[in-house]
């Protein structure tokens, strides 16, 4: 053990000789291989390495401009490593130069890396704070306090200037069921928070001497996986989720980005979805789903393509699609909205949502006077930008149990996808990954509608222009779907939604809040040691 011991000292001290530049390129690294934790690749080990190490450098800083480097180079290397399909999209693009792709990657990855080097910020103040008052943390206290502020960092990144919750820690438990449960109760934050309590034992290890001190994290840690997945498996059933007798058909027309918009190919993409729509069926479809701006045409103007679609529908029946909405007011005034139309069997459209959460870059440009005076635009060049809708909605259709609509990126925010005023008994998520290719963008995008279903406690249906759509239980079980750059349609039965409503759709992130907060007092009290106490301190 003392031998073992003086091997991890060893280790530690070889990385507080480290010059700060060879620092800054470990924790590069370290944060891209992160990124395979992630999906579609779910390789959870390496987190046990990238994490600890982190911490470790971060414990060798001895400035705050040292330990927000670590961070922010971690995050680097991290969100450049999970995001690089976004560069995907310049290629599709052909208003844009390709050479934009490195850039844009490189801007968007610096930008989110603030957020973990603000974390590494922050467990190095209160660290400095706990020093001045003659008070340090031993190895439990540490790894308590970087999961603390890793995990509000994250909550941060998810909600300022508009947010952006993309490959938080949590998705990496999507490869199996079970663990995936905990999110009914505390969401993918607190998932999170808990994945790093998990993956951060080894730290104690190899900073404390003595064998319980080394060992009870570890020990910790595997109580909390016994815990999530055995939580899991009680909540799972045993068998598939119920179902309703509401018959679906989603449709996955498979028209790829360049061609979609192109005014010798609308009307034929119109009519591909259309004869995809009108496949026989052993039983009628209730609702036929189409996907994210699928009709390119303003349908609310145009009654003939709304009839065209009506006939494809079933008695008492609705076809659902995604399509731009326009409307020109006093003088020169224009205003387009990203929507989704209900129609029914006479043509008329019945129910319309305008989508709330826009892209931004893409489906607007902020500061649009000052950015485009240093000659910066949107993403999507446009002389318009898209309108934001006036808030979320919970749809009725008679006959369909209420849904609430959300559209493209709106199913990545936990906590906001349905009204609390009128709970839906199901999300409908109609989006369009065509810009990305094949890549692990449209993989993570699913990922992220699986975990909603679970925080939610009701089905999700995901209609993708190029996939993958797919239907998902209230469990974030797929029950059917239809792969990447793929077309086709599937036929399934809407599944129903859990019984009760979970713990995290009636208070959301308030249960994360109060995870935190025990996890706060728990670093705080017993893992907090004196200085002169004749206990071993980091």
């Amino acid at each position: 053990m003392a031998t073992a011991a003086m091997a991890d000292r060893r280790l530690v001290a070889w990385l507080d000789e480290r010059p700060e530049w060879h620092r800054r390129i470990l924790a590069f690294v370290l944060g891209a291989l992160g990124a395979f934790a992630l999906p579609p690749f779910h390789v959870v080990p390496v987190l046990f390495l990238c994490f600890p190490v982190l911490l470790l450098l971060t414990s060798a800083s001895r400035c705050r401009v040292s330990a927000f480097a670590q961070g922010w180079w971690f995050g680097l290397g991290h969100f450049a490593a999970g995001l690089y399909w976004v560069g995907i999209a310049f290629v599709v693009n052909e208003d844009v130069s390709n050479l934009g792709a490195p850039f844009a990657v490189g801007l968007l990855a610096g930008v989110l890396a603030f957020f973990p080097g603000l974390a590494t910020l922050l467990f190095y103040q209160v660290r400095q704070w706990l020093a001045e008052r003659r008070r340090a943390l031993n190895g439990f206290g540490l790894i308590l306090l970087f999961a603390l502020t890793w995990s509000l960092t994250e909550w941060l990144r998810g909600h300022a200037f508009t947010g952006f919750p993309w490959n938080l820690v949590g998705y990496s438990w999507a490869a199996w069921d079970a663990p995936v449960q905990i999110v009914s109760l505390v969401g993918v934050y607190g998932l999170g928070l808990i994945t790093m309590i998990i993956v951060l034992a080894p730290v104690a290890v190899v900073r404390e001497c003595r064998p319980w001190s080394r060992w009870a994290p570890a020990a910790a840690a595997l109580l909390l996986i016994g815990m999530v997945f055995g939580g899991g498996l009680v909540r799972l059933p045993d068998g598939p989720a119920r179902q309703t007798d509401i018959e679906l058909r989603l449709v996955q027309a498979n028209i790829a980005q360049q061609d979609k918009w192109r005014s010798d190919r609308i009307s034929d993409n119109f009519i591909r979805y259309l004869e995809l729509s009108r496949k026989p069926r052993r039983v009628p479809a209730d609702v036929i789903i189409w996907p994210e701006t699928a009709a390119a045409y303003f349908l609310e103007q145009e009654p003939s393509r709304r009839f065209l679609m009506a006939d494809t529908v079933p008695e008492d029946g609705y076809i659902i699609t995604g399509a731009p909405r326009i409307r020109r007011g006093p003088g020169d005034e224009i205003k387009l909205w990203n929507s989704l139309h209900a129609i029914d069997r006479f043509g008329q459209v019945v129910a319309t949502y305008d989508k709330v959460h826009l892209v931004p870059f893409g489906e607007y440009l902020p500061f649009r006077s000052i950015l485009e005076s240093m000659g910066l635009t949107r993403f999507v060049p446009s002389a318009f930008d898209f309108t934001p809708g006036e808030g979320f909605k919970t749809i009725d259709l008679a006959g369909v149990p209420p849904f609430s609509p959300l559209i493209c990126y709106e199913i990545i925010f936990p906590g906001a996808v349905a009204l609390d005023q009128a709970p839906p008994a199901w999300l409908l998520n109609l989006t369009n990954d065509a810009w990305y290719g094949e890549s692990t963008g449209p993989y993570q995008h699913l990922v992220t509608a699986r975990f909603r279903a679970v925080e939610e406690g009701v089905p999700v249906v995901r209609v993708a222009g190029t996939g993958i759509s797919a239907v998902i239980d209230p469990y974030g079980r797929v029950v059917k779907s239809l792969g990447l750059n793929k077309g086709g349609i599937i036929d399934v039965r809407l599944p129903e939604r859990v019984e009760y409503r979970t713990l995290y759709a009636r208070i959301g992130d308030w249960s994360f809040a109060v995870l935190m907060a025990i996890i706060a007092l728990l670093a705080l009290s017993g893992a907090c040691v004196r200085r002169d106490g004749g206990v071993a301190v980091v």
